[in-house]
């Protein structure tokens, strides 16, 4: 087949789940024999220094000032019409914003939007800004099934093909967890904003020992939040049970010396910290409040709790404390299998390249 000329568009390289998601399928399409470039609305970020050579030559940053610096606008068309890429691929809302816009005005054949989450309209304003923009699109992509009934839901993109697609991500050569921990060793990661739940889950730490049940937690990541866990890890007492190292470049390290891994969002995709725990060889504690239960009915081990209900936390963590190192194990290899079988970011970068040549020929 042709070679394809792909941009993926990003806000920023900041070390999220969907700027690492974005990179990690730029450098599949690579591999696939594309001709791949990064473009960042805004300045690039920590994630550029993981980027392979090859990829990190093909970024572009635009150096977006403030929300309101339109002169990107220029920058990013300028850019465009200089790659005269097939596609471009724009992943979350400033990217699709600016992305979108300048893609139209630049004349690119293709333009596609993943949307990567089913909470991200922090404002008012922002669903009517997000339909005025989906008649520039040609397809929407959803994360995981729960995404794209969202999209239905909330009439994001009426008129626009909405498909599901998988985040997948690179899965060679990552460690695998012994869960053989004694303390229960539990882990979580995600930015530090309420509606990622981590309050709940310190809460249910707290109720644990209560119980006379031993159970140390790490929350890897950082964000607004971040005083206010402190804060509430001091007045619970718990600075011997949980740990906050901030933001972490060892994530699929410190995945693998972990037993259990819970997403306590309030309300979720599929997030790449969940894929990453799963790729880890750990069982997983979700809650019912997006895309996470998908993987377990995918096959992933694991349960699913109601959000935002720290006592549900607490008794389901109490059950994985209370299992033999077998039984876990038997759970962390249900949840590796189940990646390995349906989340290789390569299985992933082909469901989009299809997608892309389905709208390039019509």
């Amino acid at each position: 087949m042709s070679r394809l000329r792909i941009v993926q568009v990003v806000p920023s390289l900041v070390v999220g789940g969907a700027e690492r998601f974005a990179t990690w399928l730029a450098e599949a399409q690579q591999r696939a024999g594309h001709e791949v470039h990064v473009v960042t609305v805004k300045d690039g970020g920590p994630l550029a220094d993981r980027l392979p050579d090859d990829l990190l030559r093909a970024t572009w940053p635009m150096r977006k000032r403030s929300r309101y610096d339109v002169t990107v606008l220029a920058r990013l068309v300028t850019t465009l019409r200089r790659l005269e890429p097939d596609v471009v691929h724009t992943h979350l809302f400033t990217a699709l914003s600016w992305g979108a816009v300048s893609a139209r005005l630049a004349g690119v054949p293709v333009v596609v939007h993943t949307q990567h989450a089913v909470h991200d309209d922090e404002v008012p304003w922002l669903p009517h800004v997000r339909r005025g923009l989906a008649p520039l699109l040609d397809a929407i992509v959803g994360c995981s099934d729960a995404v794209v009934a969202d999209i239905a839901a909330r009439r994001y993109a009426p008129g626009v093909p909405a498909v599901a697609i998988d985040n997948g991500l690179p899965l060679a050569g990552r460690p695998t967890a012994p869960l053989d921990g004694d303390p229960l060793r539990v882990v979580t990661a995600g930015r530090m904003v309420p509606i990622k739940g981590q309050r709940f889950l310190v809460d249910a730490v707290a109720a644990l020992r209560d119980r006379g049940i031993d159970a140390r937690l790490t929350i890897l990541g950082d964000g607004p939040e971040r005083a206010a866990l402190d804060a509430q890890v001091a007045e619970l007492g718990l600075g011997d049970r949980v740990h906050l190292p901030g933001s972490v470049d060892d994530v699929a390290d410190r995945l693998a010396g972990a037993d259990l891994f819970v997403l306590p969002s309030l309300s979720e995709a599929m997030p790449m910290a969940l894929l990453e725990a799963a790729a880890a060889g750990l069982p997983l504690l979700v809650t019912t409040g997006g895309g996470g239960p998908t993987l377990l009915r995918a096959g992933a081990g694991g349960e699913a709790v109601a959000p935002g209900d720290a006592g549900a936390l607490a008794d389901a963590i109490a059950r994985v404390a209370r299992l033999s190192v077998t039984e876990r194990r038997a759970l962390g290899e249900a949840s590796r299998r189940t990646v390995l079988d349906r989340f290789d970011i390569d299985a992933t970068a082909a469901a989009y390249e299809a997608l892309y040549r389905r709208h390039l020929r019509t």
